[in-house]
């Protein structure tokens, strides 16, 4: 029962730090968001059998997932916290996909473009400009070895790919 409250706790505490970052302390919104890497990290790539890690990893599981940190990145004060270099990097890690791709990793790499699609506007052009020119740089790494790599796949050599454009004769 404590285990589930305390739970019941983090989760009331997260959704309302996302909707009402503004009043909040900074340290606190950074703080919490720093937590929820934590958790996201250990639970996506940490496969140590120490009980902190099993508890991280479990948590992870049951509700700090990237779906449920993307619903609270509803301020500029919570996307500028989940958009620290822990987190960019914990989320190129995930898009450029590091582990084997099965269902569940393509799924997590789709929640984490969405959680980049909603935190990276909250950037200011103007300091934060090395750190986009990184993440372009990044970006177009991953997309150009992708299509590399569907540049062998059998549809598209023998021209069997749908068009998007379909031309009717």
């Amino acid at each position: 029962m404590m285990f589930t409250s305390t739970i019941n706790l983090l989760q009331t505490l997260c959704l309302s730090a996302g909707v009402h970052a503004e009043i909040m302390q900074s340290e606190a919104t950074k703080t919490l968001c720093g937590l929820l890497q934590m958790l996201v990290e250990s639970g996506m790539t940490d496969k140590t059998s120490s009980p902190n890690r099993l508890v991280y990893r479990e948590q992870h599981r049951s509700w700090c997932t990237l779906g449920f940190v993307q619903s609270i990145a509803l301020t500029l004060q919570v996307c500028g916290a989940l958009s620290s270099l822990q987190w960019i990097t914990l989320l190129m890690k995930v898009v450029e996909g590091h582990a084997p791709f099965t269902a569940t990793s393509l799924q997590r790499q789709i929640l984490a473009v969405h959680l980049l699609q909603a935190v990276l506007p909250s950037w200011d052009k103007t300091e934060r400009a090395r750190d986009m020119k990184c993440l372009v740089e990044k970006l177009f790494d991953f997309l150009g070895s992708l299509l590399t790599m569907c540049s062998s796949d059998v549809p598209l050599l023998r021209g069997e790919w749908p068009s998007p454009f379909p031309v009717p004769w």
